[in-house]
């Protein structure tokens, strides 16, 4: 996201919000919009305005929304990755274990570090030791996932939580670049 397109979002809040910006005097508006622009350099400008317009229509408080709260709701939409989802693929592999197994487990990412082919085995073996395990590998997977959040804002790498597929819907071609 540029400069001038952070003013564009700035100018957005400012109007739908003015209550939010009264009391800015001297340079807090440009430490304000240097901090949004470092905050989502990496990240598409489509995604950030339509995260602001969401709060506009959506949320009925009368103060403008902060860098956390649209970074959350980016997350929530460019997002692919879940813990529950990886639990009941993992469920699906223990129930149906074929050959192609492996390479089922391999293609997710995540799921792949923190299960292995031998818990594959040992939880169609004993049903109790995977209800035991559930929890901690969707502990790990949220941690993982969180670790992979932040490196897809620091970087732009958005594919690092999401499918190709997803990146398309959401405007953004395999390179990450803006159609």
């Amino acid at each position: 996201m540029t400069l001038s397109e952070i003013g564009r979002v700035m100018d957005l809040l400012r109007t739908n919000y003015p209550q939010s910006f009264k009391s800015y005097e001297g340079n807090q508006m440009e430490i304000l919009i240097s901090l949004w622009e470092k905050a989502f350099r990496n990240v598409p400008a489509v995604w950030v305005e339509a995260a602001v317009l969401h709060f506009i229509n959506e949320d009925p408080t009368p103060y403008a929304p902060v860098i956390g709260q649209i970074t959350a709701y980016i997350k929530s939409q460019v997002s692919s990755l879940s813990a529950d989802n990886e639990w009941d693929f993992i469920v699906y592999l223990v129930r149906d274990v074929d050959e192609g197994y492996y390479n089922k487990l391999m293609s997710h990412e995540i799921t792949c570090k923190l299960v292995s082919p031998a818990d594959i085995r040992a939880y169609k073996e004993d049903n109790r030791r995977m209800e035991m395990d559930r929890s901690r590998f969707i502990r790990r997977y949220n941690e993982e996932k969180e670790r992979l959040e932040r490196e897809a804002f620091r970087t732009g790498n958005f594919s690092l939580i999401a499918s190709s597929e997803h990146l398309q819907k959401l405007g953004v071609k395999k390179t990450l670049e803006l159609e």
